[in-house]
């Protein structure tokens, strides 16, 4: 597809992420010749953005915990490669640690001290100043576990503050600095403390004050919170203090909260100017809200804190990735929204740019595809970028890294959302917050509903927008101008949520929804849209009946579903509330023994002026519970409910069906944007042998630049590893034929030109750019087919030009409709 980048900025913001080890490497120059080295590796970048921030990766922190005032005192910092502190026993047992014991990055280690980290700052600075003639923001940067750097002061002086680890409740767990806890007494004379730390000095009171004085000696900025510190010491295992992994603990939860809100008022009492940025934890709002009574809204409000990114894991889960982000983003509130890509590794042995991703960029276009919907009906999308990190694991900077990941980072955000996609999440943000203190036995249902759509995204449901269920329900009688032909995507809302009236009106004023959850706790309002009532629950392995247009697999012999309740909310309960009837389709059922449940339906009345509303039960199970991340049970024996939510979006106008030989050959994930008229498609296909079909409400997809065979409205395509492509054109016909799209050479005074071929009695949609639309631009000719034009002396038979073909607009929908059209056209604007 044809896109030149725009000539003003793509990011508000860029931030550089790098450890001291550049600095320090063998034959490295100057602090200010590493320095304007950075700037120049990243000089394309740089120069794409309003702003520019360095974080700077020294230690773990300790080097501001242990600041005494004295410039000249050594720091410990992250000399090494691998894991520190394994004497400590801070991790489980696993030989993963063991094995990637901490070894110097060099010999001999260099000594550093914190004028030199002060003189690092400095030329950092003048360096961005002189270089790219911006002022350059320098974050500080605190990691509440034990990888980076040896530290007795957290292991042994302190070891009051570390939570978690093989001797704790969760012996699954990695030992982190707990944000909340208290310090003993201690006697030595901190810069913060020149008299000593009084006995009972909350955590973040004392790092408050140290980091205080620490930013004003040495330059820093603001100081950036990793791996969840100052939400849970749990950040990396999907248990916590309310989830243990055998049962919820809601009277936990008010505790808990209160205890993560200590630390930022403790802070924010010594530290309130300074801005504080955070990393969050592994797992989505929901998730945490239900793990640990994470109060990120609090965090965000009270705490002053920026919102967190995206988790940059792609490589290992794009799924989780992904709803994760979109958690977050709905509550995003007008701060701006961070996007974070992982290329290179200062800590361990890992490139993952090369290593991990294999150089394809999936990771940049599906992130940077997320956007919100704001309580004004505006689109808000990913506006600053932070590289992490710009330096290897022994401080080389990598240029080819930049060279090949700077074209992808800026056209990703040159194609950024500027409308809602087709499928929108309505996200409950406030009410999931509001569960820890007025409902804390439901704490399971976000839990549930994040997992869930984890498993939904992973399935290839192609959700990137989101909107908090409070700005939907303000948005009122605006609904339908904002989200026109949207399909929402929601959790049912239980009793007591306004979502339940509001989504109910979308659906009985004719717009479309898919909701997914349990119904024995469900509004009343919902159940009655649902035609649903609660019976005796079902859990376990369950017998399956689908009526569904679902993926071709290859594979004969029944598969059955595994519904874990603790997981899943409560079990399978859902039966109709009256006889079936022409208006209520049945699309899953389950059994057990002589007992049958409703598992997925399809519902719409003819009084709902085309309003059409799918649900589905969905089931979590999980392969051990007892880990840091979940593993759902898997196998050629099991359904994957995730699937059944992407096959019922066929009822509601969006058939994504996909060719797999097999269960265990993994879905392609794949996302929805638009941009300036298109609709962009941004995925990955983890496995080759995958084959995507593809029908929307206009028709057959055909993607810019491929080609493809049409039958029953219905294209197919073989992607690549990385999917990010444009659809502009939608075909309609009776005949099946082999259809090709090709960019052609764009005329002078033009934005665009592409050719369709191997249409054979076609209707054709066109989504051209809106201004060309509305500006009468938009031209369509019959290729190679020419009629006279009108005479001249010169040519008195007249010349021949291209014969035009008709087309009508819709303004509403910014389309053009082609009918009875053969052969090929050409598109131009």
């Amino acid at each position: 597809m044809r896109t030149r980048t725009p000539s003003g900025p793509l990011f508000d913001r860029v931030t550089l992420e790098f450890s001291l080890k550049p600095f320090y490497r063998p034959g490295a120059g100057t602090f200010a010749d590493t320095a304007a080295e950075i700037m120049a590796v990243w000089s394309d970048l740089v120069q794409m953005s309003r702003g520019l921030a360095a974080l700077l990766w020294i230690g773990d922190g300790s080097e501001m915990l242990e600041w005494k005032g004295d410039m000249d005192e050594p720091i410990r910092w992250a000399h090494t490669i691998g894991f520190n502190n394994l004497e400590y026993g801070l991790y489980p047992g696993a030989q993963y640690y063991a094995l990637q014991r901490a070894r110097e990055f060099r010999d001999p280690v260099p000594t550093v001290r914190y004028r030199d980290v002060a003189e690092i700052v400095a030329a950092l600075k003048r360096a961005a100043l002189e270089g790219a003639g911006k002022e350059l923001l320098v974050g500080a940067t605190i990691d509440p576990g034990p990888e980076f750097v040896h530290n007795p002061w957290k292991y042994e002086l302190h070891r009051e503050l570390i939570k978690g680890g093989p001797d704790s409740e969760h012996p699954e767990s990695v030992a982190f600095l707990s944000c909340y806890e208290s310090l003993r007494a201690d006697a030595t004379a901190y810069a913060g403390y020149p008299d000593g730390v009084p006995e009972g000095t909350p955590f973040g009171r004392f790092l408050g004050r140290q980091f205080r004085s620490f930013a004003g000696a040495l330059g820093f900025d603001y100081i950036w919170l990793s791996n969840g510190f100052g939400c849970t010491h749990m950040a990396w295992s999907y248990m916590g203090e309310v989830f243990d992994g055998e049962r919820f603990r809601p009277q936990r939860a008010a505790e808990s909260k209160a205890n993560i809100l200590s630390f930022w008022r403790e802070f924010r009492a010594e530290c309130p100017d300074y801005p504080v940025e955070l990393r969050g934890t592994n797992f989505g709002v929901g998730m945490d809200v239900a793990s640990d009574a994470v109060p990120l809204r609090e965090i965000l409000s009270e705490g002053g804190a920026a919102l967190p990114p995206n988790t940059p894991w792609g490589c290992r889960r794009l799924g989780a990735e992904m709803t994760i982000y979109l958690s977050r983003i709905a509550g995003a509130g007008g701060l701006p929204i961070p996007f974070r890509y992982y290329i290179n590794d200062p800590w361990f042995h890992a490139d993952p740019w090369w290593s991990y991703y294999g150089c394809e960029p999936y990771d940049i276009y599906c992130p940077a595809s997320a956007c919100r919907v704001n309580a004004d009906g505006e689109i808000e999308t990913p506006s600053r970028l932070e590289l992490l990190t710009i330096d290897d694991e022994v401080g080389d900077l990598v240029p080819e890294v930049a060279r090949e990941v700077t074209p992808h980072l800026a056209r990703a955000f040159a194609l950024r959302p500027d409308a809602p996609g087709p499928l929108v999440w309505v996200y409950p943000f406030g009410e999931y917050h509001d569960l820890i203190d007025s409902r804390p036995e439901l704490l399971d249902h976000p839990f549930f509903h994040d997992w869930f759509m984890t498993a939904c995204l992973t399935a290839g449901l192609p959700v990137n927008t989101v909107i908090a269920a409070g700005d939907f329900v303000s948005l009122g009688t605006r609904r339908v101008e904002v989200l026109r032909d949207c399909v929402l995507v929601a959790p049912v809302p239980v009793e007591g949520w306004s979502l339940a009236e509001a989504l109910c009106d979308w659906v009985l004023e004719g717009g479309k929804a898919l909701v997914y959850g349990p119904v024995a706790t469900a509004a009343a309002c919902v159940r009655d849209l649902l035609g649903l009532q609660a019976d005796e629950p079902l859990h376990g392995e369950l017998e399956v009946e689908e009526d569904l247009r679902t993926d071709m697999l290859g594979l004969t012999g029944a598969r059955r579903l595994l519904h874990d309740p603790l997981v899943s909310a409560g079990g399978a309960c859902a039966v109709l509330a009256q006889e079936p009837d022409e208006v209520t389709q049945a699309r899953v059922r389950v059994r057990q023994g002589a007992a049958e449940r409703v598992y997925g339906l399809l519902r719409s009345r003819p009084d709902w002026n085309g309003g059409r509303v799918a649900w589905l039960r969905g089931s979590l199970a999980f392969s051990g519970r007892r880990r840091l991340e979940p593993v759902p049970e898997a196998g050629e024996r099991r359904h994957s409910p995730g699937e059944w939510a992407r096959n019922l979006l066929a009822d509601l106008g969006y058939f994504i069906g996909q060719e797999r030989p097999s269960p265990t050959v993994r879905p392609a994930l794949i996302f929805l944007s638009r941009h300036r008229g298109a609709f962009m498609l941004a995925g990955h296909k983890p496995d080759a042998p995958v084959a995507i079909r593809m029908q929307f409400p206009d028709g057959a997809p055909l993607v810019s630049e491929r080609e493809t065979f049409v039958g029953h409205r219905t294209s197919r395509y073989h992607f690549e590893k990385t999917i990010h492509h444009e659809v502009r054109a939608f075909l309609r016909q009776a005949e099946s034929s082999y259809v090709r799209v090709k960019e052609q050479m764009t005329p002078t005074g033009k934005n665009r030109s592409f050719a369709i071929s191997g249409l054979k009695n076609a209707e054709v949609t066109l989504y051209p750019y809106p201004e060309s639309l509305e500006g009468g631009r938009l031209q369509v000719v019959q290729t190679g087919v020419y009629d006279a034009g009108e005479p001249t002396p010169d040519d008195p038979d007249g010349p021949l030009v291209p014969r035009a073909v008709d087309y009508e607009v819709d303004r509403q929908r910014g389309a053009a409709l082609v009918r009875g059209i053969s052969d090929s056209i050409t598109v131009t604007w």
